[in-house]
């Protein structure tokens, strides 16, 4: 079976979509990892500052809410 061709399998495998060829597949992570430098270029000194800082309030309340979701930043 060629990389992105549905399987027969059930579930997310069944409903999978992605690069048809090896060469595709290159590319597109060429392409992601292009996007993920940009991003990270891209980003704010003061905004990594920010989330670092934040960190131990974040810790706290995913250990008070036992693993659960916290409220965004």
């Amino acid at each position: 079976m060629a990389l992105g061709k549905q399987s027969e399998h059930h579930g997310l495998a069944h409903m999978h979509t992605g690069p048809e060829s090896i060469e595709e597949f290159e590319e597109t992570i060429d392409e992601l990892k292009t996007a993920i430098f940009d991003a990270w270029e891209d980003t704010e000194v003061d905004s990594l500052k920010n989330l670092l800082h934040s960190m131990p309030r974040r810790l706290f309340e995913v250990a008070s809410k036992e693993g659960g979701p916290i409220g965004l930043l």
